[in-house]
Formats: C-alpha cells, sequence, structure tokens
C-alpha cells in the first residue's frame, strides 16, 4: 500500500526527519529540487524544443518557492538556461528561501520577470505547494493564469498551485501540470477530483524524509494487496471454504441489475450465489447466469420467509440493486439490518430507504455502505456540492455516526472505516459512470466481504478491483462505448493477471 499524507501530516513528517534523523531542512530541499530538475531535464531530453530551451521556475515566497530556485539553479549548472521568476519581493521570503536566492544570484542565476512565461520551454510552478488553504487572488490568480495560457511543459512542485492538499478543491484557481513531482509522499489533493485532472502524471520523489507512515494515515490499495486478499484460495478449498454470497437484488423488469451484481460476485472468487428477487425474474436469471442458486418470491411475506431461509445459509449479503422502494423493499432492508449477523453490502434503492431511516443503520455490525454522490447527499442531509468539497471528512464523519464502512463512489472513491482509517482508490474512468457498474461493485464488495477478516479493507480492494476491471474494458472497448458488463469480462482479465503475473 501507499501511504498518502495530509499537509498537517507532512509538515510533522518534516519535522521528525529534522529532529530525529538529523537531516537539516537545506539537504530536504536541495534534495527536493535536484528531483525537479532530473524531471525538467528528462522533458527536454525527449522533446523538440529549441536547440537553447528555457526552463523558467515561477517561485512564490515559501519553501515551496525554494525548490523552485534551487532548481533553476541546478539546471544552470547542467549547463540549461534556467530562470527565475520571483512572484514576491524579498522582504515576504522564508528563510530557506532566501537563502537559496541568495545562492542563486552569488552564482549569476538569471532572475526574470512575468513576460518570460511566453518565452519558456518548460515552466516550472513552485509558487505555494501544500500550504494553501485559501482562495488564490490577485495578481498570483493572474500569474496562475497566464502559466496555463503559456504553451510550456509544466511540472509542479509538490502539488499544482492552487490546489488544496487535503482535498483536491480549486482554490479560485489552479495551476493545469503535466506532471507534479510530490515529495516522499502523495497528497489527498492528487488523488481526488478535481484535483486529480491538474496534477498531470505524478511522480513521488523519494528525497530522504522519513518513510513510516504517520497514525491516521490514509492508504491507496494497489494491486498486490488486493490480489493477496483475492488469490487466497487453498487448493484443498472446496465451494464452501470461499464463502457464500446472498444476492438480494432486481423486482420485475429490472433483473439486470441482479445478473450483474450476481455475477460479479460470482467472478470475485466466492464459492456459491444466491439471489434472493421477484418471481418474474426467474427464469431469465436462470438463462443468464445458471451458476447461481434463486429464492423467488411473489409477495411480501413469502419474501421475508426466503429472507430467513438465505440469512441461514450465507456468510455476506449484499442488498439494494433495483429492488425499488416500496414496502416489501422497506420491510426486506429492516428484517436484513434487525436479523442479520454477517457481514452486510448496502447498495442503491436499500440506500435510499434508509436516507430517512439511517438510525436504523446504528448498531449494525460488519455493515458496508456504498453510496454515489447523490445517496451520500441523502444519507448526510447536505447538498452534493457541499460533501465534493471534502469528500474524506463526510466519508469519516457518517461512518463515525453510523458504525459502518463507508464506500463514497466517485472517479476516485472514499472508503472510510468506523475506527477512523481511510483508503483511497484513485483510477477510474469515465467509461465506468454507465448504468450497471455501481452493481458490479455492490457484487464484488460483497465477493469479498464473504471471506475477509477486515470489511474496510476488503471494500477497498473491491473497489481497486472494479476499476482496473473498468481500465481495461475501457482499453478493449473504447470509455464511450464500453458497458457495465465488461467489466465483469475486465475483472477475469485482471484476476488473471494477478494471480499468474500475465
Amino acid at each position: 500500500m501507499r501511504s498518502v499524507l495530509t499537509a498537517a501530516q507532512m509538515r510533522g513528517q518534516d519535522r521528525r526527519t529534522i529532529e530525529e534523523a538529523g537531516i537539516p531542512s537545506a539537504v530536504l530541499m536541495e534534495r527536493a529540487a535536484l528531483t525537479i530538475a532530473d524531471e525538467a531535464e528528462r522533458r527536454l531530453a525527449g522533446s523538440a524544443a529549441a536547440k537553447s530551451p528555457l526552463v523558467l521556475c515561477v517561485c512564490g515566497s515559501g519553501n515551496n518557492g525554494g525548490d523552485g530556485v534551487a532548481c533553476a539553479r541546478i539546471l544552470r549548472e547542467r549547463g540549461i538556461d534556467a530562470r527565475i521568476f520571483l512572484l514576491m519581493g524579498r522582504e515576504h521570503l522564508s528563510e530557506e528561501n532566501d537563502r537559496q536566492v541568495r545562492t542563486a544570484e552569488a552564482l549569476d542565476v538569471p532572475f526574470e520577470g512575468e513576460d518570460a512565461i511566453d518565452a519558456a520551454d518548460v515552466i516550472v510552478d513552485a509558487v505555494f505547494g501544500i500550504g494553501l488553504t485559501r482562495p488564490v487572488t490577485g495578481y498570483v490568480l493572474e500569474i496562475i493564469r497566464k502559466i496555463n495560457a503559456a504553451k510550456a511543459f509544466v511540472i509542479a512542485a509538490d502539488i499544482p498551485s492552487g490546489i488544496a492538499a487535503d482535498t483536491g478543491a480549486v482554490l479560485g484557481d489552479a495551476v493545469k501540470a503535466d506532471v507534479t513531482v510530490t515529495m516522499q509522499f502523495e497528497k489527498p489533493g492528487l488523488l481526488l477530483y478535481p484535483g486529480a485532472a491538474y496534477a498531470g502524471k505524478t511522480v513521488i520523489a523519494k528525497i530522504g524524509i522519513l518513510d513510516g507512515a504517520p497514525e491516521g494515515a490514509a492508504a491507496v490499495v494497489e494491486d498486490r494487496d488486493a490480489a493477496e486478499l483475492t488469490g487466497r484460495r487453498p487448493s484443498y478449498g472446496h465451494k464452501g471454504t470461499f464463502g457464500k454470497v446472498l444476492v438480494i437484488a432486481g423486482r420485475k423488469d429490472r433483473c439486470g441489475a441482479a445478473y450483474l451484481c450476481a455475477a460479479a460476485a460470482v467472478r470475485s472468487g466466492c464459492g456459491m450465489v444466491m439471489i434472493l428477487t421477484e418471481e418474474d425474474n426467474r427464469t431469465i436469471l436462470q438463462q443468464m447466469l445458471p451458476e447461481a442458486m434463486l429464492l423467488c418470491y411473489a409477495d411480501t411475506e413469502e419474501a421475508l420467509e426466503k429472507l430467513e431461509t438465505g440469512l441461514a445459509w450465507a456468510d455476506a449479503v449484499v442488498c439494494g440493486p433495483a429492488i425499488g422502494t416500496d414496502d416489501t423493499a422497506l420491510r426486506i432492508v429492516e428484517r436484513l439490518l434487525s436479523d442479520a449477523e454477517i457481514p452486510l453490502v448496502l447498495d442503491a434503492d436499500a440506500l435510499n430507504i434508509l436516507a430517512g431511516r439511517k438510525e436504523l443503520l446504528r448498531g449494525t455490525e460488519q455493515c458496508v455502505i456504498t453510496p454515489h454522490m447523490g445517496e451520500m447527499a441523502r444519507l448526510c442531509g447536505l447538498p452534493a456540492e457541499r460533501i465534493a468539497l471534502d469528500r474524506i471528512s463526510a466519508a469519516k464523519e457518517l461512518a463515525d455516526d453510523l458504525g459502518v464502512t463507508v464506500v463514497l463512489k466517485d472517479a476516485s472513491c472514499v472508503i472510510a472505516g468506523e475506527d477512523g482509517k481511510v483508503f483511497l482508490c484513485p483510477g477510474g474512468n469515465s467509461g465506468m459512470a454507465t448504468a450497471g457498474s455501481g452493481d458490479v461493485l455492490a457484487g464484488i464488495t460483497a465477493g469479498l466481504l464473504a471471506r475477509a477478516e477486515r470489511k474496510e479493507l476488503a471494500a477497498a480492494a473491491a473497489c481497486h478491483l472494479h476499476q482496473e476491471s473498468g481500465r481495461r474494458a475501457a482499453g478493449k472497448h473504447g470509455a464511450c462505448y464500453m458497458k457495465a458488463g465488461d467489466i465483469l469480462e475486465g475483472m477475469e482479465e485482471t484476476l488473471r493477471a494477478w494471480e499468474y503475473g500475465n
């Protein structure tokens, strides 16, 4: 897993490195500048720039600006025409930045005005870094917009200026980078939208900051983490060994959601799947997914009776895709929350039912809810626009309030457990914004929960598997043309690659 640090956590890690490891701040700045210079030189080596390309380091007053000043000096030492555009007067510079400026002056590194932006082949954005907390205004806002209008290749130092490091929010306006060189750890604002769209390609530069992440740091699940969970299949196991999933989904004329959810659970590697659905769906589901068993009902009482049968059999339950919000669906959800003693995944219509009754969720053990932004807004009683400003805090607060694991679905998913642990899952693509994609994720999540010990880790691994499968589907079919069923096909390819390394 990769650790992801907030601005405050990163400052604490810097301080620990200086105080405990004895590495001076000036050394860390020099190493940061070296990594940015390496990236600029790499860009120039692979580009069709002019014979004498110009690198302009646009520098603010803080230590991020000092990184940019040092970068220009290092590039000059390598024979590259690098210059400095200092946005603020000397009286505003941090101590480290002022030291770098004096060194640059002593070594005759040229200082330029804003007109150099239009002439630059590469621009290094070293204006703000991770410390920005208020909207950009005035002259600096004009410079950011001028950088964005230039034809230069843009490299951001640590994070694009104007992006909130902890949330990904755009504070007034922000630099649109082609590459972001971030120091030692990724920041949430590089992974969450809209910040992720401004970051370009992210390069994690190891500059000597202590590597052990502080308590409470978020994490990104990677292939090997998800592969370890999905690949737990002892050769002597049988179908009961790998978990049994009850899928409660699909009303009349809406059996597609039941199929996608159940097929995803089957594909995720669980041993058996049973679908509780309306009688009208029996024939088509038997034809589409013969691997699944069926519990079909014709009325509410039969639905509740069959539910008890399914709960006695299952190791995990997923409930909600296309079940509707009528009295039958309401009573199924109520009975499920009162009787189930196994992991639950609540999605779609189950969440719409609970939006006005979320007290039913309190005290429910081993429950995972998977809202998209609209469902999250209804559960929290807040506008979706407000939640989007700080997805991590919203997910953590709801998880803590209800005692559940929250999977806030988005292009970059946020998973928050009731113990305060947060996982981020970047990597979604626009092709996954299609009907049925969420049903697939719900099925994967239940399939992994049926044999996992930590539900928040299983939920994060499910998101990663879902997104990687969606990436493969988009690569094969095109993001504009793929459908949710293509993600199932992508699951097969992803899991095979994880298991056999191809």
